[in-house]
Parts: C-alpha cells; sequence; structure tokens
C-alpha cells in the first residue's frame, strides 16, 4: 500500500515534470519565432536603406552631370514646389487674420 502511495506521487511529479517541460519548449518556440520574425523586419529595413542610398547615389550622379543651365532650372523648380506647398498655409493664416 505505501509503495502505491508513492508511485502516485511519483505519477503526479512525473505529470507536473512533464507540464513543465511542455511550456518551456512553448517559450522557447514563441521566442525563437519572434526572434525570425525580428530577423526578417532587419532584413526588409535594410534592403529599404541599401535601395533610399543607391536612389540618392543615382540622383546625386545626375545632379553632378548636369549642366549649369539644368541646375539653374532645377533650382527654379525646387524653389517653386516649396512656395506650393506653402501657399495653403499662407492663405489659411491670413483668412484667420
Amino acid at each position: 500500500m505505501a509503495d502505491f502511495a508513492r508511485r502516485a506521487g511519483l505519477n503526479g511529479a512525473c505529470l507536473v515534470a512533464g507540464l513543465l517541460l511542455l511550456v518551456v519548449v512553448g517559450l522557447t518556440a514563441w521566442r525563437e519565432w519572434s526572434v525570425l520574425a525580428l530577423r526578417r523586419e532587419v532584413a526588409s529595413m535594410e534592403d529599404s536603406l541599401a535601395q533610399r542610398r543607391l536612389q540618392q547615389e543615382r540622383e546625386q550622379r545626375r545632379r553632378l552631370a548636369q549642366s549649369p543651365e539644368e541646375r539653374e532650372i532645377e533650382a527654379l523648380l525646387s524653389r517653386q514646389r516649396a512656395e506650393d506647398r506653402l501657399r495653403p498655409a499662407i492663405l489659411r493664416a491670413v483668412e484667420k487674420a
């Protein structure tokens, strides 16, 4: 009878150990999945950054290859775009005043 009680206690301990092992395995799998997702996100951001850097280098080479007249036209267009962005804000400020 004492042997049976000891086995019941041992079975309970095995059950607890098994559940604990399942929890640890589950948490480890979740952590690995999370790390994998973060690695994918970082790789995506690195690719995006590399593409942006290449685009900036292309634009810089294009600007350096421009003639002085083309540079002047580009500067005028840039100022015009800036004015176009500011115009609605200026009109709203004037209307409020």
